[in-house]
């Protein structure tokens, strides 16, 4: 399939995928992807409900669709307290949810959800909004292994999978359906980010409960290290979000469609 042809696939299915952002007093606290499905707002449950942390009902809830024109400000704003789930699985397995909007959606493009029947090398696209930016971006790649854990059919990608894609549309290129929620990507040093995240707030904790009244030229050190500690902390946690393989994976979309929408 030649680029004219994925140019006019995404610009066909532009308008039902959708960027999410969530803001709190005008600072964003995190953002992911979704895609709209008869009326229905279709994203992973980690993305409106993170592992930890919970939004509070007061977050506002930013719906940018693809085809939102440039430098239009058309976001769809909806707090977050008024989201009640119609259906949906735990991040822990499937890792979707569904709710239903109260915007009208018959007008944008109509995603056909298929049955699982991928296989192995089968070129797809990816749509989303990675590092929450302000317009939709797609991705091509390939299906380069598929595999049950923890009893979820998995799609392993080959393609560019970044933080902020995460409850995107996976599409088949050459039939235009919808065979999969893009879920997480693959770093190569994961854990191992994880493992030095929690060192610092180890050494965090342990250096706050020092009491000494120590003070170098007006400088307290202890303070000093902290604020250094939570530093490297914020640095360490920016280098995970943006570091990339190029692996990806999704789920398969057989779990929303035993739904029945």
């Amino acid at each position: 399939m030649d680029s004219e042809e994925v140019s006019a696939i995404i610009s066909d299915v532009r308008s039902a995928v959708v960027g999410i952002t969530f803001y709190y007093e005008n600072e964003v606290l995190a953002g992911g992807s979704g895609f709209v499905y008869k009326g229905y707002l279709i994203s992973n449950n980690h993305v409106f409900n993170p592992k930890y942390s919970q939004f509070k009902p007061e977050t506002e809830v930013r719906l940018r669709f693809g085809d939102t024109p440039q430098y239009a400000n058309d976001d769809v704003v909806i707090r977050y307290g008024s989201f009640t789930p119609y259906a949906g699985s735990d991040q822990y397995s499937y890792d979707y949810i569904v709710y239903k909007l109260p915007i009208d959606t018959s007008n944008r493009y109509q995603f056909v959800l298929k049955p699982d029947n991928s296989y192995e090398g089968q070129s797809v696209l990816l749509c989303g909004y990675p590092f929450n930016t302000k317009y939709m971006t797609s991705h091509v790649g390939r299906i380069s292994a598929i595999f049950t854990e923890n009893n979820v059919k998995t799609l392993q990608l080959d393609a560019s999978v970044n933080n902020g894609n995460s409850g995107g549309p996976l599409i088949d290129i050459k039939t235009k359906e919808l065979i999969g929620v893009v879920t997480k990507k693959r770093t190569g040093l994961f854990s191992e980010f994880d493992d030095l995240i929690k060192s610092y707030d180890n050494n965090i904790k342990v250096m706050s409960s020092v009491k000494a009244n120590m003070s170098i030229g007006g400088i307290d050190p202890v303070k000093v290290l902290i604020a250094t500690q939570e530093q490297m902390k914020v640095v360490s946690e920016n280098i995970k979000r943006s570091s990339n393989t190029g692996i990806g994976f999704a789920h398969s979309c057989d779990k929303i469609l035993a739904e029945n929408l």
